[in-house]
Protein backbone atom coordinates (compact mmCIF):
# COMPACT_ATOMS: atom_id res chain seq x y z
CA UNK A 1 0.00 0.00 0.00
CA UNK A 2 1.36 3.51 -1.33
CA UNK A 3 1.08 6.14 1.60
CA UNK A 4 0.33 10.03 0.98
CA UNK A 5 1.52 12.54 3.04
CA UNK A 6 -0.94 14.36 4.77
CA UNK A 7 0.04 18.38 5.89
CA UNK A 8 -2.05 20.45 7.75
CA UNK A 9 -1.04 23.27 9.61
CA UNK A 10 2.34 21.75 9.80
CA UNK A 11 1.05 18.41 11.23
CA UNK A 12 2.71 15.24 8.90
CA UNK A 13 0.27 12.16 9.07
CA UNK A 14 -0.12 9.37 6.44
CA UNK A 15 -2.62 7.76 4.67
CA UNK A 16 -3.17 5.45 2.12
CA UNK A 17 -3.37 5.45 -1.84
CA UNK A 18 -0.93 7.48 -3.80
CA UNK A 19 0.85 10.28 -2.87
CA UNK A 20 -0.69 13.68 -3.51
CA UNK A 21 -0.51 17.11 -2.06
CA UNK A 22 -2.77 20.03 -2.65
CA UNK A 23 -2.47 23.39 -1.93
CA UNK A 24 -5.48 25.26 0.10
CA UNK A 25 -5.24 29.18 -1.07
CA UNK A 26 -8.91 29.83 -0.72
CA UNK A 27 -8.94 30.94 3.35
CA UNK A 28 -8.89 34.71 4.38
CA UNK A 29 -5.38 35.97 5.06
CA UNK A 30 -1.87 35.19 3.24
CA UNK A 31 -1.67 31.59 2.37
CA UNK A 32 0.81 29.15 1.04
CA UNK A 33 2.72 26.17 0.16
CA UNK A 34 5.13 24.44 -1.33
CA UNK A 35 4.91 21.54 -3.85
CA UNK A 36 8.29 19.52 -5.00
CA UNK A 37 10.52 22.94 -3.94
CA UNK A 38 8.40 25.42 -5.14
CA UNK A 39 6.37 27.96 -3.38
CA UNK A 40 3.01 28.61 -4.18
CA UNK A 41 1.28 31.31 -2.54
CA UNK A 42 -1.98 34.24 -2.39
CA UNK A 43 -0.50 37.45 -4.38
CA UNK A 44 0.66 41.17 -3.26
CA UNK A 45 0.33 41.82 -6.94
CA UNK A 46 -2.34 44.63 -7.77
CA UNK A 47 -2.05 46.78 -11.06
CA UNK A 48 -4.18 49.02 -12.77
CA UNK A 49 -6.24 46.40 -15.05
CA UNK A 50 -6.19 43.62 -17.37
CA UNK A 51 -2.96 44.15 -20.31
CA UNK A 52 -1.18 45.76 -16.83
CA UNK A 53 1.06 43.16 -16.54
CA UNK A 54 2.96 41.43 -18.56
CA UNK A 55 1.56 38.48 -19.68
CA UNK A 56 3.09 35.04 -21.81
CA UNK A 57 0.25 32.97 -21.98
CA UNK A 58 -3.86 33.00 -22.20
CA UNK A 59 -5.86 29.82 -21.52
CA UNK A 60 -9.39 29.51 -21.62
CA UNK A 61 -12.29 26.33 -22.04
CA UNK A 62 -15.40 25.38 -19.63
CA UNK A 63 -14.46 22.57 -17.71
CA UNK A 64 -10.79 21.86 -18.22
CA UNK A 65 -7.98 23.81 -19.64
CA UNK A 66 -4.40 23.83 -21.26
CA UNK A 67 -1.23 24.87 -22.68
CA UNK A 68 1.66 26.58 -22.79
CA UNK A 69 3.17 29.82 -23.86
CA UNK A 70 4.65 30.25 -27.36
CA UNK A 71 5.03 32.86 -30.09
CA UNK A 72 3.84 30.21 -33.04
CA UNK A 73 1.04 29.75 -34.80
CA UNK A 74 -1.11 27.66 -34.60
CA UNK A 75 -1.52 26.52 -31.20
CA UNK A 76 -1.43 23.19 -29.59
CA UNK A 77 -3.85 23.50 -27.08
CA UNK A 78 -6.89 25.99 -25.37
CA UNK A 79 -4.32 28.69 -25.69
CA UNK A 80 -5.41 32.46 -26.54
CA UNK A 81 -3.75 33.06 -30.56
CA UNK A 82 -2.84 37.01 -29.57
CA UNK A 83 0.62 37.86 -30.13
CA UNK A 84 0.17 40.34 -27.10
CA UNK A 85 -1.15 37.34 -24.14
CA UNK A 86 0.47 34.70 -25.41
CA UNK A 87 4.17 34.90 -26.73
CA UNK A 88 7.44 33.59 -25.96
CA UNK A 89 9.23 34.14 -22.78
CA UNK A 90 13.10 33.84 -22.25
CA UNK A 91 14.51 33.37 -18.87
CA UNK A 92 15.93 36.53 -18.86
CA UNK A 93 12.54 38.30 -18.73
CA UNK A 94 11.42 36.70 -15.21
CA UNK A 95 12.36 38.33 -12.10
CA UNK A 96 14.18 36.72 -9.55
CA UNK A 97 12.68 37.41 -6.08
CA UNK A 98 15.18 36.60 -3.12
CA UNK A 99 13.28 34.55 -0.57
CA UNK A 100 14.99 34.05 2.68
CA UNK A 101 17.99 34.10 1.06
CA UNK A 102 17.29 32.01 -1.25
CA UNK A 103 16.51 32.83 -4.97
CA UNK A 104 13.33 32.14 -7.34
CA UNK A 105 11.82 32.81 -10.40
CA UNK A 106 8.60 34.69 -9.76
CA UNK A 107 5.44 34.14 -11.89
CA UNK A 108 2.35 35.81 -11.17
CA UNK A 109 -1.22 33.69 -12.09
CA UNK A 110 -4.45 35.85 -12.65
CA UNK A 111 -7.64 33.84 -12.47
CA UNK A 112 -11.25 34.40 -13.81
CA UNK A 113 -14.42 32.84 -12.10
CA UNK A 114 -18.37 33.54 -11.73
CA UNK A 115 -18.63 35.30 -8.33
CA UNK A 116 -21.40 32.53 -7.72
CA UNK A 117 -18.81 29.87 -8.60
CA UNK A 118 -15.31 31.59 -7.92
CA UNK A 119 -13.17 28.79 -7.13
CA UNK A 120 -10.74 26.94 -9.36
CA UNK A 121 -8.14 23.97 -9.38
CA UNK A 122 -4.64 24.40 -10.99
CA UNK A 123 -4.15 20.87 -11.67
CA UNK A 124 -0.53 20.80 -12.95
CA UNK A 125 2.64 23.17 -13.68
CA UNK A 126 5.32 21.56 -16.24
CA UNK A 127 8.14 24.41 -16.60
CA UNK A 128 10.37 23.89 -19.69
CA UNK A 129 13.85 25.43 -21.04
CA UNK A 130 14.92 25.40 -24.61
CA UNK A 131 17.11 26.89 -27.10
CA UNK A 132 14.46 27.18 -29.56
CA UNK A 133 11.28 29.52 -29.69
CA UNK A 134 8.42 29.56 -30.83
CA UNK A 135 7.68 25.67 -30.90
CA UNK A 136 3.53 24.61 -31.23
CA UNK A 137 4.13 20.55 -30.65
CA UNK A 138 1.25 19.12 -28.99
CA UNK A 139 3.84 16.51 -27.20
CA UNK A 140 4.52 18.60 -24.36
CA UNK A 141 7.22 16.81 -22.93
CA UNK A 142 9.34 17.50 -26.20
CA UNK A 143 9.31 21.29 -25.35
CA UNK A 144 13.04 21.03 -23.82
CA UNK A 145 14.49 20.47 -20.86
CA UNK A 146 11.93 19.64 -17.65
CA UNK A 147 13.46 22.28 -15.08
CA UNK A 148 9.91 21.93 -12.80
CA UNK A 149 7.01 19.17 -12.75
CA UNK A 150 3.95 20.15 -9.89
CA UNK A 151 3.08 16.59 -10.11
CA UNK A 152 6.50 14.84 -10.14
CA UNK A 153 5.69 11.59 -8.83
CA UNK A 154 2.50 12.75 -7.65
CA UNK A 155 -0.81 14.06 -8.20
CA UNK A 156 -0.92 17.64 -6.73
CA UNK A 157 -2.98 20.69 -6.90
CA UNK A 158 -3.34 24.13 -5.54
CA UNK A 159 -7.04 25.77 -5.20
CA UNK A 160 -7.78 29.34 -5.76
CA UNK A 161 -10.42 31.46 -5.21
CA UNK A 162 -11.15 33.99 -7.78
CA UNK A 163 -13.30 36.22 -5.39
CA UNK A 164 -10.09 37.07 -3.38
CA UNK A 165 -8.94 39.79 -5.61
CA UNK A 166 -10.76 42.11 -7.52
CA UNK A 167 -10.96 41.08 -11.68
CA UNK A 168 -8.68 40.63 -14.27
CA UNK A 169 -5.23 41.72 -14.48
CA UNK A 170 -4.58 41.41 -10.10
CA UNK A 171 -2.59 38.51 -9.26
CA UNK A 172 -4.20 35.95 -7.59
CA UNK A 173 -1.59 33.47 -6.95
CA UNK A 174 2.41 33.88 -7.29
CA UNK A 175 4.56 31.04 -8.07
CA UNK A 176 8.32 30.85 -6.95
CA UNK A 177 10.45 28.04 -8.42
CA UNK A 178 14.33 28.25 -7.28
CA UNK A 179 16.63 29.41 -9.50
CA UNK A 180 18.49 26.28 -8.91
CA UNK A 181 16.37 24.63 -11.23
CA UNK A 182 17.53 25.88 -14.26
CA UNK A 183 20.80 25.26 -14.02
CA UNK A 184 22.55 28.56 -14.82
CA UNK A 185 20.73 29.03 -18.87
CA UNK A 186 21.48 31.84 -20.44
CA UNK A 187 19.09 34.86 -20.29
CA UNK A 188 18.55 34.47 -23.55
CA UNK A 189 17.06 30.54 -23.18
CA UNK A 190 13.34 30.23 -23.83
CA UNK A 191 11.42 29.41 -21.10
CA UNK A 192 7.86 27.67 -21.63
CA UNK A 193 5.33 26.78 -18.95
CA UNK A 194 2.43 24.38 -19.42
CA UNK A 195 -0.60 24.24 -17.04
CA UNK A 196 -3.70 22.61 -16.50
CA UNK A 197 -7.08 24.08 -14.59
CA UNK A 198 -10.42 22.89 -13.79
CA UNK A 199 -11.99 19.43 -13.85
CA UNK A 200 -11.80 16.90 -12.22
CA UNK A 201 -11.11 19.73 -10.00
CA UNK A 202 -12.96 22.66 -9.60
CA UNK A 203 -13.98 23.25 -13.38
CA UNK A 204 -13.02 26.56 -15.24
CA UNK A 205 -16.62 28.50 -15.81
CA UNK A 206 -15.86 32.10 -17.23
CA UNK A 207 -12.74 34.12 -18.51
CA UNK A 208 -9.30 33.28 -19.21
CA UNK A 209 -6.80 32.52 -16.74
CA UNK A 210 -3.65 34.16 -17.22
CA UNK A 211 0.00 33.86 -16.50
CA UNK A 212 2.57 36.79 -16.64
CA UNK A 213 5.57 38.41 -15.07
CA UNK A 214 6.38 41.58 -13.49
CA UNK A 215 8.28 44.09 -15.26
CA UNK A 216 12.38 42.62 -14.35
CA UNK A 217 13.43 46.20 -14.41
CA UNK A 218 11.95 47.15 -11.39
CA UNK A 219 14.13 46.41 -7.89
CA UNK A 220 13.08 43.11 -6.32
CA UNK A 221 12.08 43.35 -2.69
CA UNK A 222 13.50 40.65 -0.40
CA UNK A 223 10.39 38.50 0.31
CA UNK A 224 10.54 36.99 4.10
CA UNK A 225 9.00 33.67 4.75
CA UNK A 226 6.49 33.77 7.77
CA UNK A 227 7.13 32.64 11.16
CA UNK A 228 5.24 30.02 13.05
CA UNK A 229 2.31 32.27 12.86
CA UNK A 230 2.42 32.30 9.44
CA UNK A 231 2.59 28.51 9.03
CA UNK A 232 -0.41 27.79 10.83
CA UNK A 233 -1.81 29.54 8.67
CA UNK A 234 -0.45 28.00 5.40
CA UNK A 235 -3.48 25.95 4.56
CA UNK A 236 -1.82 22.98 3.54
CA UNK A 237 -3.37 19.85 3.00
CA UNK A 238 -2.64 16.37 1.35
CA UNK A 239 -5.51 14.84 -0.74
CA UNK A 240 -4.87 11.67 -1.65
CA UNK A 241 -6.53 11.65 -5.16
CA UNK A 242 -6.40 9.39 -8.63
CA UNK A 243 -6.64 12.41 -11.51
CA UNK A 244 -6.54 11.64 -15.17
CA UNK A 245 -4.07 13.70 -16.82
CA UNK A 246 -4.00 14.95 -20.30
CA UNK A 247 -0.85 15.79 -21.19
Amino acid sequence: MKLALIVVAGLTVAASSAMAVTVDLTPPGPQFGTINGARFETSDFRSGGTGVINSFVRLQQSGFERGYNTSGRPVAFNENTSPQFTRDLTIGQVPIRNIDGSDFYEFILDINQTNANPLLTLLQVKIYTSLVGSQTTSNVDSLGTLRYNMDAGENSSVELDYSRGSGSGQGDMNLYVPVSAFGGVGGSTFVYLYSEFGEPGQPTNDGFEEWAVRDVTVNPPVIPLPGAAGMGLAGLLGLATLRRRQA
